[in-house]
């Protein structure tokens, strides 16, 4: 049996997105205003928005089913799909554009790019087919 953690971890991870966008427009505009290196601050700032995306990613939907879970595990294999085609994509126009010095893009960009695609697809594909509602009976189900 799957275990994913309890929905309100949802709303935590989203709040502490919010908070690390807030605090790195604020740290942006206030250079040095927490007496920190701006680049500590933007590491610690890109980690809690990856925690935040994670916890948002294995939290449980209020009503979950097997529709649901379907659901999550099409779309996660679509995120990783996209991430991949990201990752090479990226790699040939790096080399293509620079070939004696190309620069790929970090781990950590590719991976955001893939969990943000993952929860907005999967978001999307909740609320196309009828399944973020709170009755238990998806729309597809239903007579």
């Amino acid at each position: 049996m799957r275990k994913l953690l309890p929905y309100y971890f949802k709303s935590i991870g989203l709040g502490l997105i919010l908070l690390c966008l807030i605090l790195f427009f604020v740290n942006h505009h206030y250079e040095g205003l927490a007496g920190l290196s701006e680049n500590f601050c933007k590491t610690m700032l890109e980690l809690a928005v990856y925690l935040g995306a994670l916890l948002i990613i294995f939290s449980y939907q209020k009503n979950e089913h097997k529709e649901i879970a379907k659901t999550r595990l099409k779309m996660l294999s679509s995120a990783l799909l996209f991430g991949v085609v990201i990752f090479f994509l990226d790699s040939v126009l790096a080399v293509v554009s620079e070939p004696e010095n190309p620069e790929f893009k970090s781990g950590y960009d590719i991976m955001i790019i893939t969990l943000f695609y993952y929860i907005l697809t999967f978001h999307h594909e909740l609320w196309k087919n009828g399944l973020n509602k709170t009755s238990n009976v998806p729309r597809s189900l239903s007579v």
